[in-house]
């Protein structure tokens, strides 16, 4: 008789309430469980998983793509080894398989996380985003004046994720985002780590240790502020430039400041825009309305061949400069953007803390408030998971909920 395989969960929790997977072999009515090393909350786990989807860890957790691959590669070798040997019963396949997993391997990858950061964030380092690459590098530069040159993994411990965390928070003084990023940057490629055999799930302190982002009040307008802002009375063209840049954002689906500022008109069409997200390398195409083509007719040149960028900040020139300074340059820009925005609301009598980024969540907060459909917001912030939308939409809720907790017993 042929033998069946499930994956599940036992019912007993651990100590750090987690639960280990197991897979169940059965034969002639009789079963036998293979531990594969994976061990997950509860609320992680999904009951009704198939093998076809390999969704037995939910996408709720951060490691859910290692863990999935980790439980289909042991059930493809346990039925490879079954029908191998089929005269087997369960409790002799289990064991029969273990013995054979447990011979040891080559392991030709670095055994120092330093080493393993290092080829991680440089691997194919001509195709990734300047920006994420120059931050990872920053990021693992930081780590490593703390760690040393050099770090086995099996220096790799709890406690000293721990203490780095508190080296940030002190000595370093960073902000709780930043030592968050930082951490998640960390937590990543020991999760890469993990799916090369270089680090078990239980050797890998980033699942004890987490950070919390302190959530910050998003900066938005109402449509009623954002209406001021358009129409507030501007003299100053420095300030005209700075308006028009936010509001492109706006009418852009919350287009991040880097894409508004780089957007080419290679990428304007007559009727719709087409880019390439800076931040994700995602493909946005976007339909042009009246606002936004308004903004455009005002920069294109009613004579003559035209610039290669859109708005009045980058010039071609730029692009001749090395990563480094050319990233330098965007951030200038954008600062003295952030100084005239702060300056035209304060013309126009707003209350709010303006910047570029106050774009992107005055759309998503208005698209909230008018069509209320998480997948289509999804689609038009060019989120990766209807989840990030979520959470970013919820976050209004609750800075909603607390403005009227003011209003209520102010």
């Amino acid at each position: 008789m042929a033998f069946t395989l499930k994956a599940t969960l036992k019912p007993e929790p651990r100590a750090d309430k987690t639960h280990a997977v197991r897979l169940r072999v059965t034969k002639d009515r009789r079963s036998s469980y293979y531990n594969p090393g994976v061990y997950v909350g509860k609320s992680h786990w999904n009951p009704k998983a198939t093998y076809e989807k390999r969704n037995w860890v939910k996408g709720t957790l951060r490691t859910c793509e290692v863990l999935n691959n980790a439980i289909r590669n042991h059930i493809d070798g346990l039925e490879a080894h079954g029908l191998a040997n089929p005269a087997l019963t369960a409790s002799e396949l289990v064991q029969s398989y273990k013995e054979a997993s447990e011979q040891p391997a080559p392991i030709t990858a670095p055994s120092c996380f330093i080493a393993f950061l290092t080829r991680e964030i440089q691997r194919g380092k001509e195709a990734r985003n300047p920006r994420s690459l120059e931050k990872e590098t920053a990021t693992l530069a930081k780590f490593k004046a703390f760690a040393g040159e050099t770090l086995p993994f099996s220096a790799l411990t709890v406690a000293l994720v721990r203490d780095y965390v508190t080296h940030l928070e002190t000595v370093k003084n960073n902000r709780p985002t930043t030592v968050h990023n930082s951490i998640g940057m960390l937590r990543k490629y020991a999760a890469h780590a993990m799916a090369e055999g270089l680090l078990s799930y239980e050797q890998n302190p980033f699942h004890t240790v987490r950070v919390k982002k302190t959530a910050r009040k998003k900066q938005r307008l109402d449509l009623e502020t954002l209406e001021r802002f358009r129409t507030v009375e501007l003299e100053d063209p420095l300030l005209i430039h700075a308006r028009h840049t936010f509001m492109a954002s706006f009418y852009m689906h919350g287009a991040r400041i880097n894409d508004v500022l780089e957007l080419r008109w290679t990428q304007v069409g007559d009727e719709r825009i087409r880019y390439t997200m800076d931040k994700t390398d995602k493909e946005k195409d976007i339909k042009i309305t009246p606002q936004l083509r308004e903004i455009l007719e005002f920069y294109r040149p009613k004579e003559g061949p035209l610039p290669t960028f859109v708005f009045p900040f980058l010039k071609e020139k730029h692009l001749e400069r090395g990563t480094k300074e050319y990233l330098q340059i965007i951030e200038g820009c954008t600062d003295r953007i952030n100084k005239r925005l702060k300056d035209i609301a304060a013309l126009a009598k707003l209350e709010v803390n303006l910047s570029t980024h106050a774009a992107r969540h005055t759309f998503a907060d208005i698209a909230r408030k008018k069509i209320r459909d998480a997948h289509t917001i999804k689609n038009l912030l060019n989120h990766s998971s209807i989840a990030t939308t979520e959470r970013y939409l919820s976050s209004f809720d609750r800075q909603d909920e607390d403005e009227a907790t003011d209003s209520i017993y102010g």
